[in-house]
């Protein structure tokens, strides 16, 4: 979280020897710049006020007003993005609209990957991409960011990017929803539990009609996509009620209308026909029948 004047985050971390948990302030970016492991090309960087931060499982990823993307934790499968495996202790700078060509406007990270979506919907991606989460196509970990190219997902500008544990969510400018890597319990949401290398589109349908989505996340085993009228739609991994589906067992639609107080419900409930039920307590589908 940010202090008042936007200048320092605040994070909360396990100081080693202690049994507590500590709140550290950070100054991102200019705390550590005589320390960092890449040197930035702007003076001016130093001034510049951190905008937005986004958490891995052990890694922190921020961006700046001026477009520059920082990180700091741990870098062993290259998911900080400085070319390096090295753990990072302080802010390092990444890159900045020298390498990204124009303003990246928003990131996100995973548990051992990281992407970032520039003003003109370019995809990049680095970390750790032997499960296929990077979608270049190659089982393999990248130390710096790598552009995806715009074909990969139907020609159309990114929007808004997720990282799941090891799979990524992407929304496009057409309003469709992309995935991409191991496909275990259904997350990906193509009907099946196949591993995918390059991102796909995902068939998100209301009856026959596709749906049209305005914002993705992404959990650990599973994925949501919201339409801009406030439907909500999981796939994946099913336990512990994290679809909104009450009964693990039953293989479901799995439209979630948005209620009051914030209380979900199914909208509507079906078995799948046996040769789509892949593996039980997965929704291998987004789709409301």
């Amino acid at each position: 979280m940010f202090d008042d004047d936007c200048k320092h985050f605040l994070a909360f971390a396990e100081t080693p020897g202690n049994s507590g948990v500590c709140l550290r302030r950070l100054k991102l970016p200019s705390l550590c710049f005589t320390q960092r492991v890449c040197t930035s090309p702007r003076s001016s960087a130093s001034r510049a006020h951190t905008m937005a931060v986004v958490c891995g499982a052990d890694f922190t990823i921020a961006l700046t007003e001026n477009s520059d993307v920082w990180s700091l934790g741990e870098g062993e499968n290259g998911q900080l993005g400085l070319g390096t495996t090295k753990h990072q202790y302080n802010p390092a700078w990444v890159s900045g609209r020298d390498f990204f060509k124009e303003p990246v406007v928003l990131a996100d990270a995973g548990t051992r990957h990281a992407a970032c979506v520039t003003s003109k919907g370019v995809l990049y991606t680095w970390g750790n991409g032997k499960h296929g989460e990077l979608g270049y196509g190659f089982q393999e970990i990248r130390l710096i960011s790598q552009q995806i190219n715009l074909a990969t997902h139907g020609g159309q500008p990114a929007v808004m990017v997720s990282c799941g544990e090891s799979h990524t969510v992407l929304l496009t400018e057409a309003e469709c929803v992309w995935t991409c890597e191991d496909g275990r319990f259904g997350k990906l949401g193509h009907g099946n539990d196949n591993l995918q290398l390059t991102l796909k589109l995902v068939s998100i349908l209301k009856g026959s009609r596709p749906v049209h989505m305005s914002m993705v996340a992404s959990g650990c085993h599973h994925s949501v996509a919201l339409t801009s009228g406030g439907q909500v739609f999981t796939w994946g991994r099913a336990q512990s009620g994290s679809l909104g589906v009450t009964e693990a067992s039953v293989v479901c639609t799995s439209m979630v209308k948005q209620q009051a107080k914030f209380s979900p419900r199914i909208d509507s409930c079906q078995l799948r026909r046996p040769e789509v039920l892949l593996r039980r307590e997965s929704v291998l589908e987004a789709r409301n029948l």
